[in-house]
């Protein structure tokens, strides 16, 4: 499986042999990262989010540093579409917590993400980009930066795609979840074989758990922190949560499953 950088180059993901935790891939050499959700848009927002962030929702930057003292390894900046305001955004996050930083743009796909591309020129961001149009027009465009195609949409995608890539799919316990499992363990599998385009490292979006599950704080993290568990089992890379709840626990499966 392919290995990048992120960051500021001092995170790795990828790079895997074999299928998840096991010893004779090293498995105590890396955990997935963890990245919180940061919410830097309106639209979309959830009405429920934990109470420690509750009144943070019009303060995205101070969110991502709240992250960042709650030990997540990244953030997830989820911004809107004016293109100098996600870039300007960005920058500012990505200089005041020094974190790996994914950006996930709720339209004008293209011009959000070339413009934050264009204003992070020392650290490696990850553009989680909708479809594969998208994604294949930012693919080669945005320098060491790593673009991220939907899993669903990446079969026959690898020839027109250059640069760094990986994949990104959601996984919520209570929806589909067997069925997604599967296809997030074949692209582990289909990975590590070096068959097919599915040698892209995996982030997992679980958030999603939130919206099932979403009775009160203490169900959605806990369904939120099974959701991570399973995705870390299927193979991902990176895992995406809302809850500190669901980041601890996450962070606390990686390192015990992989013997740190």
């Amino acid at each position: 499986m392919r290995e990048y950088r992120i960051g500021r180059g001092d995170y790795i993901v990828g790079g895997a042999h074999t299928l998840p935790f096991l010893a004779m891939d090293g498995a105590g050499r890396i955990r997935p990262p963890v990245f919180g959700e940061v919410w830097a848009r309106a639209e979309g927002r959830p009405d429920m989010l934990p109470e420690i962030f509750s009144g943070m929702s019009e303060d995205p930057l101070g969110w991502a540093i709240a992250w960042r003292g709650l030990g997540a390894d990244g953030v997830l900046m989820r911004v809107g579409d004016d293109p100098e305001q996600a870039a300007s955004l960005v920058r500012m996050t990505s200089d005041a917590t020094f974190m790996p930083i994914m950006v996930s743009a709720s339209g004008n796909h293209a011009e959000v993400y070339g413009a934050v591309a264009d204003a992070v020129d020392d650290s490696i961001l990850i553009l989680m980009c909708p479809d594969t149009d998208v994604t294949e027009s930012m693919s080669g465009r945005v320098g060491s930066h790593v673009v991220s195609i939907p899993a669903e949409q990446r079969i026959g995608s690898s020839a027109r795609l250059t640069g760094s890539v990986m994949v990104h799919s959601t996984l919520a316990f209570g929806e589909d979840v067997g069925e997604k499992e599967g296809m997030l363990s074949a692209i582990r599998a289909e990975g590590v074989s070096g068959e097919g385009d599915s040698s892209y490292p995996l982030i997992c979006d679980v958030t999603d758990s939130w919206n099932i599950h979403c009775r009160d704080e203490a169900h959605g993290g806990l369904y939120e922190s099974e959701s991570a568990l399973c995705a870390m089992l299927c193979g991902a890379d990176i895992v995406i949560v809302r809850s500190t709840t669901a980041a601890d626990s996450a962070v606390f499966y990686g390192e015990e499953l992989g013997g740190l």
